[in-house]
């Protein structure tokens, strides 16, 4: 089996945002827009009802309106990028194509792009206008609904999903890491995470070796 797309997942696998829970690019926003207290009130309340993460997801842009884009940068950037990010995937760039498929935001997903040189990237949009957020965002990749958006996404390019690598930490991505051909979690945040990957690590300087064998 030979991989041809390796999919990243964003928060906790790419970038880890120590002062956030989740290592978040959610959370990592709020707090550097001064919003701590609120961000960490809206997370104790949709927590427990993920079915409404749209709704979370809209709740957290309203509490930024207004707020400089750039003064939210300064406490975000650069992005605290996982062990060996930087000098891996820039390595296996050509050789596979790359893609960040995140609930994240892009503000975040789209700096990591640039800065690691990936093809592709979808992640949730938090809108901006004449440097400031207008408090609006665009749910268009929701918590659960990875394997869906994949699915759709290699379609268009001729791609199986046995050709596909997913590399992920968390709850959310663990549809993608059993389906695809070869399922690998970073630093897994559960066991059951572990369990349905076939490969996990903690440095992405492992990955290299692994994709040895799919190719």
């Amino acid at each position: 089996m030979e991989i041809k797309l390796i999919v990243f997942d964003l928060d906790g696998t790419l970038v880890k945002y120590e002062n956030s829970q989740w290592y978040g690019s959610w959370d990592a926003i709020g707090y550097a827009a001064g919003l701590k207290r609120e961000f960490d009130q809206l997370t104790a309340y949709y927590l427990p009802q993920l079915e409404l993460y749209e709704k979370w997801v809209s709740a957290n842009a309203r509490l930024l309106e207004g707020i400089s884009v750039k003064r939210v940068e300064k406490g975000i950037f650069p992005p605290p990028y996982s062990k060996g990010v930087r000098v891996i995937i820039p390595k296996i760039r050509g050789r596979y194509r790359t893609m960040i498929l995140s609930s994240g935001v892009d503000l975040v997903a789209e700096r990591v792009q640039n800065d690691l040189g990936i093809d592709y990237c979808l992640s949730n949009r938090l809108l901006r206008r004449s440097g400031v957020f207008t408090g609006e965002a665009v749910c268009d990749v929701p918590l659960f609904k990875k394997l869906d958006i994949l699915k759709e996404m290699i379609e268009k390019y001729d791609i199986s999903l046995s050709e596909v690598c997913a590399v992920g930490d968390n709850e959310n991505d663990i549809p993608v890491l059993r389906s695809v051909g070869l399922g690998i979690a970073f630093e897994p945040r559960t066991e059951e995470v572990k369990a349905v990957s076939k490969f996990s690590i903690t440095d992405f300087w492992q990955l290299p070796e692994i994709l040895e064998d799919y190719q």
